[in-house]
C-alpha cells in the first residue's frame, strides 16, 4: 500500500492525521486495560466507583487522588474499573477527556516518562469524529500540529521539556474536564534522583502547580517512600486512600467466582466453603492457583492447613516444591522474564531454555510465578506479578541467598552468555544441516519449524547481547565471553541475523 507523501507549507502542517499521530505515539495503552478488565470479576470495584469520595472527585472536585495498597491486593483490576467508569462518562453530554497509562514492570516501553507523555498527548489532543464528518479525520489539537510541523520534516524528536509544554498547552486549551489516570507508579523504576519514577513524580508536582481548574489526576501504587512523600503533599486527606483494607468485598467476589470454576467446584460445598473461609486472610489469587493444582482430597486439606501467611512465604514454598533436576531451567526462565529488554513469547523462552515442547516449560515453572497472556495470536510469557521479581532479585539486602535468587548483574551476564551461546549453536546447526547430502522430508519439516520458531529470538539475541553485556558491568574477566564473541563475529551469518 502506498502512502501519500505529506507536504510542508511554510504557514503550517499538512499531513494525514494517522501519519502525524503515529509519529507522536504508537504505544498500545489500551492493552493492559483490556487485560485487567478481562480478569475482573463481575461487580468488583463497584464499591469504589459508587463511593462518595470518588464521585465528589469525579463530578465536583478537582486535583489529585491517590489510591495505595500492598502488592497483590487488586489495584490494577480496580484501576480498570475506574477507567471504564470514566470512559462511560466521556460518552455523556459533558464530553470530558480521559488519558491513562499503566506502568508495567515487565514492559520497559511503559516505564519511560517520554513514552507516557506522548501517549497522553495523543489521547487528550484528539477528539472523536463528529457524526457529520465525511473526511475521516478527527479534530486535532493545534499543539500537536505545531509539534509535528517543527520535528517531522527534520526527522527530529522533541526533548522532554518540549513534550511537557505541549501537554500543558493541550490541558490549558481544553474547556472540558480532563482526567488522567496512572496505574502502578511503583512499577516505574526508581531509586535515585534521575530515575524515570523521579521524573514522573516531578512532573506530577509541576501539574499541581499549573492550577488547571478542570484537571483531575488519579494515581495508584504501593506506598513507597518517594511516592508517599510526593503524593501526600498533592492530595487532600480524603483523597489519599489506603484501599488495601477496603478490598474485602472484591476479594469475596473473586473467591466466590473462583470456587465456582470446575477445578474446585467438583470437590463439593464442604470443601469450597472451607476454601472460602481460609482464603479471606491471605493472598487469594496465588492460593487459588495453588489449590487448583491439587488432585486429591488429602492434598486439598493439606494445602488449606499450610497456607503461607505472606507473599514471600508463598513464593518460597512454590519454588522449593520444584524438583532439583528442574531448578536450573526454572532459574534461567525467571532471569529471562525479569530482565529481557522486550516481552518474550512462550516459544522464545522454550527455545533459549532448550525445551523441545513449550507446554513442558509451563509444567516445570509453576503458575504461581509465571502467567500466559494471549496477544495477537501470540502467547506472551510473563512473571505473574511485580512482587515476584522483587522477591527473586537481590539488591544488596542481607538475607539468606536461595538457589532462585540472583542480582541484576548476574542475570544480565547470564542472558548475554545465553544469547551468544544460542547464536553459536544456531550457526553450528545450520552448518551441519547444510553438509547433509540426504535428509528425510520429516526431518526437513522439523528443521523448518525450529527455524521459524527461533527466528525472532535470533534477532533478539544478535541485537541485544551487547546491551546485556553492558548491564552486567562489562565482565571482561570472563574468558568464555571472548571466545563466544570471536566465534559469532567471525561468522558470515551475523549480518543476516541483524537484518532480520
Amino acid at each position: 500500500m502506498l502512502l501519500r507523501t505529506p507536504t510542508w507549507p511554510q504557514n503550517g502542517l499538512r499531513v494525514e492525521h494517522p501519519e502525524l499521530l503515529d509519529w507522536l505515539s504508537t504505544a498500545d495503552f489500551t492493552r493492559p486495560q483490556n487485560i485487567a478488565s478481562a480478569s475482573r470479576a463481575i461487580d468488583t470495584g463497584e464499591w469504589f466507583v459508587g463511593s462518595s469520595e470518588y464521585r465528589f472527585w469525579r463530578d465536583k472536585g478537582a486535583g489529585f487522588m491517590w489510591l495505595f495498597g500492598p502488592a497483590g491486593c487488586g489495584k490494577s483490576v480496580l484501576c480498570s474499573r475506574i477507567i471504564s467508569d470514566l470512559e462511560n462518562l466521556c460518552k455523556s453530554e459533558q464530553k470530558p477527556k480521559l488519558g491513562y497509562w499503566y506502568f508495567q514492570f515487565n514492559n520497559p516501553a511503559t516505564q519511560e516518562i517520554s513514552t507516557m507523555l506522548r501517549s497522553l498527548i495523543r489521547q487528550l489532543g484528539t477528539s472523536p469524529l463528529p457524526p457529520e464528518s465525511q473526511h475521516g479525520m478527527s479534530p486535532l489539537s493545534s499543539e500537536i500540529r505545531r509539534l509535528g510541523s517543527h520535528h517531522m520534516p527534520r526527522g527530529s524528536q522533541p526533548e522532554i521539556q518540549e513534550t511537557i509544554s505541549t501537554l500543558d498547552g493541550i490541558l490549558r486549551d481544553n474547556p472540558q474536564k480532563v482526567f488522567i489516570v496512572l496505574d502502578a507508579l511503583d512499577e516505574c523504576p526508581g531509586g535515585h534522583s534521575t530515575s524515570e519514577r523521579a521524573k514522573v513524580l516531578e512532573y506530577l508536582q509541576r501539574l499541581s502547580c499549573t492550577h488547571h481548574h478542570n484537571l483531575r489526576v488519579l494515581a495508584i501504587s504501593r506506598p513507597g517512600p518517594d511516592i508517599r512523600t510526593v503524593l501526600r503533599d498533592l492530595c487532600s486527606e480524603t483523597n489519599s486512600i489506603n484501599i488495601g483494607l477496603l478490598m474485602q468485598a472484591d476479594v469475596k467476589t473473586f473467591i466466590k467466582e473462583a470456587i465456582a470454576r470446575p477445578e474446585l467446584k467438583r470437590w463439593g460445598s464442604k470443601v469450597t466453603d472451607q476454601i472460602a473461609s481460609k482464603l479471606l486472610s491471605v493472598e487469594e489469587n496465588l492460593q487459588i492457583k495453588r489449590l487448583q493444582n491439587c488432585f486429591t482430597l488429602n492434598r486439598i486439606w493439606a494445602a488449606l492447613t499450610t497456607l503461607p501467611p505472606t507473599l514471600e512465604a508463598t513464593y518460597h514454598a512454590a519454588l522449593e516444591s520444584i524438583d532439583e533436576e528442574n531448578r536450573e531451567h526454572v532459574r534461567k526462565i525467571l532471569q529471562w522474564l525479569a530482565f529481557s529488554f522486550r516481552e518474550l513469547t512462550l516459544g522464545e523462552v522454550a527455545a533459549i531454555t532448550s525445551f523441545q515442547f513449550a507446554d513442558d516449560l509451563l509444567r516445570v515453572c509453576t503458575s504461581l510465578l509465571v502467567t500466559i497472556i494471549e496477544d495477537d495470536n501470540r502467547q506472551i510469557l510473563r512473571l505473574g506479578h511485580f512482587s515476584v521479581q522483587e522477591f527473586l532479585v537481590l539488591r544488596g539486602e542481607s538475607k539468606i541467598v536461595q538457589w532462585y535468587n540472583f542480582t541484576a548483574h548476574e542475570a544480565h551476564e547470564d542472558l548475554a552468555l545465553d544469547s551468544l551461546s544460542y547464536l553459536q549453536g544456531t550457526r553450528d546447526d545450520i552448518r551441519s544441516h547444510s553438509t547433509c547430502d540426504a535428509m528425510s522430508t520429516d526431518s526437513a519439516d522439523v528443521i523448518a519449524e525450529e527455524k521459524e520458531s527461533s527466528r525472532s529470538f535470533l534477532q533478539y539475541a544478535a541485537r541485544t547481547w551487547p546491551l546485556h553485556f553492558k548491564e552486567a558491568g562489562n565482565p571482561t574477566e570472563n574468558s568464555r565471553f571472548w571466545k563466544l564473541i570471536d566465534n559469532i563475529l567471525a561468522t558470515d551469518l551475523y549480518d543476516e541475523w541483524l537484518a532480520m
